[in-house]
Protein backbone atom coordinates (compact mmCIF):
# COMPACT_ATOMS: atom_id res chain seq x y z
CA UNK A 1 0.00 0.00 0.00
CA UNK A 2 1.36 3.53 -0.89
CA UNK A 3 1.60 6.38 1.63
CA UNK A 4 -0.87 8.09 -0.49
CA UNK A 5 -3.56 5.51 -0.16
CA UNK A 6 -2.85 5.15 3.76
CA UNK A 7 -3.29 8.38 4.58
CA UNK A 8 -6.53 8.94 2.47
CA UNK A 9 -7.49 5.62 4.39
CA UNK A 10 -6.92 7.33 7.84
CA UNK A 11 -8.65 10.66 6.85
CA UNK A 12 -11.52 8.26 6.01
CA UNK A 13 -11.21 5.66 9.52
CA UNK A 14 -11.18 9.49 11.37
CA UNK A 15 -14.44 11.33 9.30
CA UNK A 16 -16.15 8.06 9.94
CA UNK A 17 -15.08 7.79 13.91
CA UNK A 18 -16.75 11.92 14.10
CA UNK A 19 -19.87 10.37 12.35
CA UNK A 20 -22.47 10.51 15.35
CA UNK A 21 -26.45 10.28 15.35
CA UNK A 22 -28.62 12.03 17.28
CA UNK A 23 -30.18 10.09 19.91
CA UNK A 24 -34.16 10.36 17.76
CA UNK A 25 -32.67 9.43 14.50
CA UNK A 26 -30.71 6.45 15.67
CA UNK A 27 -33.36 5.13 17.43
CA UNK A 28 -35.29 5.14 14.23
CA UNK A 29 -32.91 3.65 12.48
CA UNK A 30 -32.67 0.95 15.10
CA UNK A 31 -36.51 0.24 14.88
CA UNK A 32 -36.19 0.51 10.68
CA UNK A 33 -33.60 -2.64 10.70
CA UNK A 34 -35.44 -4.66 13.91
CA UNK A 35 -38.47 -4.53 11.51
CA UNK A 36 -36.62 -5.87 8.92
CA UNK A 37 -35.17 -8.44 10.33
CA UNK A 38 -38.68 -9.72 12.37
CA UNK A 39 -40.31 -9.60 8.49
CA UNK A 40 -36.99 -11.93 7.12
CA UNK A 41 -37.41 -14.51 9.97
CA UNK A 42 -41.70 -14.50 9.37
CA UNK A 43 -40.09 -15.31 5.69
CA UNK A 44 -38.23 -18.05 6.54
CA UNK A 45 -41.32 -19.35 9.46
CA UNK A 46 -43.90 -18.92 6.55
CA UNK A 47 -42.27 -20.85 3.68
CA UNK A 48 -41.28 -23.74 6.26
CA UNK A 49 -44.89 -23.76 7.60
CA UNK A 50 -46.51 -24.32 4.13
CA UNK A 51 -44.22 -26.73 2.80
CA UNK A 52 -47.00 -29.88 3.57
CA UNK A 53 -49.45 -28.03 1.63
CA UNK A 54 -47.48 -27.14 -1.08
CA UNK A 55 -45.91 -30.76 -1.36
CA UNK A 56 -49.51 -32.05 -1.70
CA UNK A 57 -51.11 -29.41 -4.34
CA UNK A 58 -47.92 -29.57 -6.20
CA UNK A 59 -47.07 -33.05 -5.66
CA UNK A 60 -43.91 -31.70 -5.35
CA UNK A 61 -40.55 -34.22 -3.87
CA UNK A 62 -38.40 -33.85 -1.07
CA UNK A 63 -35.68 -32.26 -3.84
CA UNK A 64 -37.84 -29.98 -5.28
CA UNK A 65 -39.29 -28.58 -1.79
CA UNK A 66 -35.40 -28.12 -1.10
CA UNK A 67 -35.20 -26.13 -3.54
CA UNK A 68 -37.48 -24.00 -3.04
CA UNK A 69 -36.35 -22.99 0.33
CA UNK A 70 -33.08 -23.30 -1.00
CA UNK A 71 -34.40 -20.50 -3.94
CA UNK A 72 -36.24 -18.23 -1.05
CA UNK A 73 -32.94 -18.78 1.43
CA UNK A 74 -31.08 -17.17 -1.01
CA UNK A 75 -33.18 -14.58 -2.80
CA UNK A 76 -33.75 -12.98 0.88
CA UNK A 77 -30.22 -12.98 1.71
CA UNK A 78 -29.18 -11.43 -1.59
CA UNK A 79 -32.01 -8.62 -1.11
CA UNK A 80 -31.12 -8.00 2.50
CA UNK A 81 -27.38 -7.97 1.77
CA UNK A 82 -28.09 -5.36 -1.42
CA UNK A 83 -29.84 -3.37 0.48
CA UNK A 84 -28.06 -3.00 3.69
CA UNK A 85 -24.61 -1.90 1.56
CA UNK A 86 -26.02 1.79 0.99
CA UNK A 87 -28.15 1.77 4.13
CA UNK A 88 -25.05 3.82 6.70
CA UNK A 89 -24.99 6.58 3.75
CA UNK A 90 -28.90 7.29 4.45
CA UNK A 91 -28.80 6.76 8.25
CA UNK A 92 -25.85 9.91 8.32
CA UNK A 93 -27.40 12.02 5.52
Amino acid sequence: MTSSSSSSLQEESKEMSELRLPLYKANFWFVILWLILLINIMDRTVINGILPALKTAFHLTDAQLGMIVSATSLSLSVFVSGSAIPLPRVMCS
